[in-house]
């Protein structure tokens, strides 16, 4: 390096040493110094070429200097960045659990928000108050023995019936109707004249007997205490609005109230069964009349009666 000493004689400070900087030193110094030295940039750095120092200017915002290997210039290039792609995929996670003991338990018993009763003074201790003294109460009863009782063994068959009392029973003696529903209806023995009695003309050709109820009805029982004695046919009829006709599939197991004892009656009800009035009285009837008489030596007497309706 060669030192231009201004001024003449020697130099004490470093301050004072001159370089020329523009100056080609050969081989013997630095060549282009200006360049390196004082034409840099703020950011630039010096990098050596092939054959001496170069200025290296900065690279766009955001690059890095990227190394060119042995024997090559290092470049700028973008810096590597943050993913750009995501990928799908399952994380597991272990579940892990243990049963541990409670430290300790305990219980409380919780105060009760309703109304509750709670004994007083009376032992137990666990029951109302006693009433002081007891109460008493007087034991009556009666054995009372039913008017009449009968038991009646029906066929199996898929129809079943509803018993009731007869509602009206009327005797028909030559167009004077005599009510006698009040004594169908209870147990006393032959107080029910089933035919005209045997004096006053006797028994003829339209005397009749009624059975009524207020509601349609297919089947009568008749407990007989004195079966009619006799040569007479009955006709058994019902009334359809405008005239009495003639039941049908009638089963007349009283054979026409000659048998004594409880028997019965049956018959198809009719579908055009009419309600009518008899002696006052307004219900769905039936009647046994008289079609024809040759002997007539015993009147029929009833006991009771009842009606059921078929189901």
């Amino acid at each position: 390096m060669s030192l231009l000493i201004k001024g003449g004689g020697g130099i004490t400070k470093l301050s004072e040493l001159i370089i020329d900087a523009d100056k080609n030193w050969q081989v013997k110094g630095i060549t282009n110094l200006k360049e390196v030295a004082t034409a840099m940039a703020k950011g630039d750095f010096a990098v050596r070429n092939n054959t001496i120092l170069a200025r290296f200017a900065p690279g766009p915002v955001g690059q890095v200097l990227i190394s060119g290997g042995p024997g090559n210039l290092p470049a700028w290039a973008p810096a590597p960045g943050p993913l750009t792609e995501w990928f799908p995929a399952w994380i597991y996670l272990e579940h892990a659990e243990a049963i541990v003991e409670a430290a300790q338990s305990h219980n409380e018993n919780a105060p009760i928000t309703s109304s509750h009763a709670q004994a007083c003074q009376d032992a137990p201790a666990d029951m109302i108050k006693r009433l002081t003294p007891a109460i008493a109460l007087t034991d009556a009863e009666a054995i009372v023995a039913a008017d009449q009782s009968h038991n009646e063994n029906s066929p199996v068959a898929s129809e079943c019936a509803l018993e009731f009392a007869v509602g009206g029973a009327k005797l028909d003696d030559g167009g004077v109707f005599t009510d006698y529903t009040v004594e169908i209806n209870e147990a006393t023995p032959n107080d029910v004249q089933l035919l005209p009695v045997m004096t006053n003309g006797g028994l003829v050709v339209d005397d009749a007997f009624y059975f009524g109820l207020d509601k349609k009805w297919g089947q009568l029982w008749l407990n007989i205490g004195v079966g009619g004695v006799g040569n007479y046919a009955l006709a058994h009829e019902y009334w359809d609005g405008d005239s009495w006709e003639l039941l049908t599939n009638v089963i007349d197991n009283t054979s026409e109230f000659t048998i004594s004892g409880k028997h019965n009656a049956k018959w198809t009800v009719p579908g055009d069964w009419a309600l009518k009035v008899v002696d006052g009285d307004n219900l769905y009837w039936i009647r046994a009349r008289v079609t024809a008489v040759l002997t007539y030596t015993t009147q029929p007497l009833g006991t009771q009666a009842w009606c059921e309706v078929i189901v």
